[in-house]
């Protein structure tokens, strides 16, 4: 297993052009043998020649390679009034994706899940498996996000379980989308989206697109949930694309 986590992390360096470097390591890591070692390989050289390359996503991709393993996306819901929405998000997530989803203790909301094939956890329960980063989450999006989350999030508080997969997406350096949706937006609030911008955090609040020509409410959603997918890593056929 070692070796094809190898093999898939050298292949990745041989076509980004520095064949020298992936044969001069590639015999360390034949000695070594270790994934942490070919880890640190492959980011060493990664964020020397690509800086701007998010090298944990590339790392939950070959994860998944070589090991087989489902995605793991949590969505947690901090907004009353978008439920809907993100009921729609989890409906047309691919089955492959293991999701784990954070609701309040709503029966409204909890209703909305309870006969899709998703994992629910209350947003009390801050002793949830999805709370550690041992448990390796590979991205979490906060649909839609409050306000009041958003601030607790910038401010670095994970009084909750939403606001702690947010801390442990951050301090493990995952994928994290939020998805503000106010209007309009204070300067505050404002001021903690810049700031968790600046910090890799994708602020994708619902916004729709009207050069798609929607001529349904349900096409405007679809369009919103596809953009998602997409800074998502999630591959989908929710809207037509721009040709």
């Amino acid at each position: 297993m070692n070796g094809a986590y190898n093999f898939v992390a050298f292949t990745i360096l041989w076509i980004c052009g520095r064949s020298s470097a992936v044969e001069h390591n590639l015999a360390k890591v034949r000695v070594d043998g270790s994934i942490p070692f070919a880890r640190s390989i492959f980011s060493q050289y990664i964020h020397s020649y690509y800086p701007a390359t998010n090298i944990h996503i590339m790392y939950a991709t070959l994860n998944n390679f070589c090991y087989n393993q489902p995605m793991k996306l949590v969505i947690a819901i901090t907004g009353a009034s978008g439920v809907q929405l993100a009921k729609t998000f989890v409906a047309h997530l691919p089955s492959c994706i293991e999701t784990h989803i954070v609701v309040s203790d709503n029966a409204l909301t909890v209703e909305s899940f309870e006969n899709q094939k998703v994992t629910l956890h209350s947003s009390d329960n801050i002793a949830a498996s999805i709370s550690s980063g041992s448990f390796q989450v590979d991205a979490t999006a906060i649909i839609p996000c409050s306000m009041n989350t958003l601030a607790k999030i910038a401010c670095g508080i994970s009084d909750n379980l939403p606001t702690r997969v947010a801390a442990v997406a951050l301090k493990e350096q995952k994928k994290l989308l939020l998805a503000p949706r106010e209007l309009p937006f204070s300067a505050i609030a404002l001021e903690n989206m810049h700031k968790l911008s600046a910090l890799g955090v994708i602020i994708a609040p619902p916004v729709m697109g009207y050069y798609a020509a929607h001529d349904s409410l349900e096409a405007m959603e679809r369009f919103i949930i596809g953009k998602w997918y997409d800074l998502l890593g999630i591959r989908h056929e929710l809207y037509r694309r721009w040709k």
